[in-house]
């Protein structure tokens, strides 16, 4: 079978419409898809060094109690000396940006008077006797 030759067509108004949307759709499809790539990545280099609970932290009730406990264990190995912020993130070896996430756990310990904080200038946490 030869190859028949098609003689080249003004576009119209609306196909170019539609051709214009369908690679918009594709430009967010394929940038959302470099931002989950994105985001594996760092969860891969975060789980070589990060604790489990920290990669990918979840939301819910049962896996703040969980990373809550964590805290908890963490802060009796301190002693009545306790753990600031940057030694807890040292420790769990978090980066900053799963700070906010160890504030939380730090801040269900203390709702439920499991950690209070050291009575001193530093901001150090330990737990409740």
């Amino acid at each position: 079978m030869t190859p028949r030759f098609v003689p080249p067509r003004p576009i119209s108004e609306s196909n170019l419409r539609e051709t214009e949307a369908r690679l918009d759709r594709r430009i967010l499809q394929l940038e959302a898809q470099v931002r989950r790539l994105a985001e594996q990545v760092g969860a891969l280099h975060l789980g070589s060094t990060c604790h489990p609970d920290w990669v990918n932290p979840g939301r819910g009730t049962v896996a703040a109690a969980r990373r809550a406990s964590i805290v908890e264990a963490v802060l009796a190995a301190a002693g009545p000396k306790g753990m600031s912020l940057p030694e807890l993130a040292a420790y769990l070896h978090l980066p900053a940006t799963r700070r906010e996430t160890l504030t939380e756990d730090l801040s269900l310990l203390i709702a439920e008077q499991r950690a209070e904080r050291v009575p001193t200038r530093a901001k150090r946490w330990r737990i409740k006797d």
